[in-house]
């Protein structure tokens, strides 16, 4: 179905009001973003994602300094009680203010145990509440498990280019139209 070519690609969400609400299972809760969180931010995406290079800068230049706005946008997803493994953002496009599902990662070993679909729950409750009806997140076509789940969420292929048409189409391994 999907070939391995990575191609960036781009999600759209209509109306977040329609994604679905996943609880946290009991052992494990989310949290928002707190000073020193920056760390583990760093940490968790350096284990889970095999496609970008993280260094230590690339927290601030992401998301800038603004506490209070991390605080609002920013969240964890942890174990016994404060162990950071998974974070997402609710974030927004500079260019246009628009909603945004912004870096989501969860750690390797609490992959595939449905965690992130209460993360990405939480991230477009956020939205909605801050005033993002709709959002957008980008990704990668070797993200099959993330581009899953975001379709289940409601999120659908953004194709604005030709570029992008390709890039879906090789995904599905069909003949979608723009």
């Amino acid at each position: 179905m999907h070939n391995n070519t990575n191609q960036n690609v781009q999600m759209y969400h209509r109306n977040l009001c329609e994604a679905p609400v996943f609880a946290c299972p009991p052992s494990f809760a989310i949290q928002p973003y707190k000073g020193g969180r920056d760390q583990d931010w760093l940490r968790i995406h350096q284990d889970a994602d095999l496609y970008n290079t993280f260094t230590d800068s690339m927290f601030a230049e992401q998301f800038g300094t603004n506490e209070a706005m991390l605080c609002e946008r920013q969240f964890y997803l942890v174990r016994h009680g404060d162990i950071a493994f998974g974070t997402a953002s609710a974030w927004f496009n500079k260019d246009d203010g628009r909603g945004r599902v912004h870096w989501v990662a969860i750690e390797t070993e609490f992959q595939g145990q449905g965690l992130a679909k209460p993360l990405l729950s939480t991230v477009c409750q956020k939205l909605v509440a801050i005033g993002h009806p709709d959002a957008v997140l980008s990704t990668s076509t070797a993200r099959v498990a993330a581009i899953n789940l975001y379709l289940k969420f409601g999120f659908e292929p953004l194709m604005i280019t030709a570029d992008d048409v390709e890039a879906w189409n090789r995904f599905f391994n069909t003949d979608l139209k723009s």
